[in-house]
């Protein structure tokens, strides 16, 4: 596979997995008790892991896709705001 064909790979990549986080932010967005559906544990875990991923590919990402990491970092940073702002279920 040719270097342009991976990059090609790793743009789409990144705006598909970019796009879930931002899609599941908008749906808290609009409808603040939709974070009540999401688990501490679901959260905590991706968090963790989109955290990992920009540390260990840091020295060697390309910029879409360390941007990718940094905006799914501060989209689930957001919904774990909202549910926590929510209190516990009723």
């Amino acid at each position: 596979m040719m270097p342009e064909e991976v990059a090609a790979f790793t743009w789409v990549g990144a705006v598909l997995l970019g796009g879930c986080g931002a899609l599941q932010a908008l749906a808290v967005w609009w409808e603040p008790e939709d974070a009540r559906g999401l688990s501490w544990g679901f959260l905590v875990v991706w968090g963790l892991g989109e955290l990992a991923m920009l540390a260990g590919m840091l020295p060697v990402a390309s910029l879409h896709v360390l941007a990718n990491y940094a905006a799914n970092v501060v989209l689930i940073a957001y919904m774990m705001g909202v549910k926590a702002s929510l209190g516990p279920p009723r």
